[in-house]
């Protein structure tokens, strides 16, 4: 990894990927650093219902809403369970400019405002009403590499020691699971100086 680097693995899904993200993009409006956005999906990649979100109780999805509204969002339990990788298919896309909007515009989309992303014109759509530039959505709907690249994404619990979402990385030191303020200000401090 480059010194300096931060890499933020995350899943769309994932409503904790979504505060934590929030977080972190504060931290971006303040000081600007490099960020490599890994969006990795859920695991067990070859079982996503697995993961139970759908089996949590209201009482949970009620503190994840008030966590979110803690930092000013709108953080409510899904209609549905996404069925594509369309936002990861994206994601490269954006790498470089427009980036952190795509994340944010997807995150609100899914979680704030119930949207299921499971045709691309429903996704396009809501990135436009949001201001993001659809250029790159479309370059990525029409390029099959960006499927397999996005599929080869959830290889990485495997081969890199990632046990839980969200995770930052910097160097050799790692912050994962729920974030709050506090800690992502200590992990940046302490990793990025």
């Amino acid at each position: 990894m480059a010194e300096g680097l931060l890499r933020f693995y995350f899943d769309f899904q994932c409503p904790y990927s979504y505060l934590g993200w929030e977080l972190l993009h504060a931290h971006l409006r303040e000081k600007d650093f490099p960020v490599e956005m890994l969006a990795i999906g859920a695991n067990p990649p070859a079982n996503p219902a697995l993961l139970g979100r759908s089996l949590w109780s209201e009482k949970r999805w009620q503190a994840i809403g008030e966590h979110g509204k803690a930092i000013g969002l709108t953080i409510r339990r899904p209609p549905a369970e996404l069925t594509t990788n369309y936002p990861q298919q994206a994601l490269p896309y954006y790498d470089g400019i427009g980036m952190r909007e795509f994340v944010s515009a997807v995150f609100k989309g899914i979680f704030a405002l119930g949207l299921d992303f499971s045709n691309t014109l429903t996704l396009q759509n809501h990135l436009q009403s949001e201001g993001v530039d659809t250029l790159p959505f479309t370059k990525a709907m029409a390029d099959p590499a960006a499927a397999r690249q996005a599929e080869d994404l959830t290889l990485l619990w495997g081969s890199h020691r990632i046990r839980t979402i969200p995770l930052l990385e910097a160097g050799s030191e790692r912050l994962a699971g729920v974030f709050d303020k506090r800690s992502v200000d200590n992990f940046l401090t302490l990793s990025l100086g």
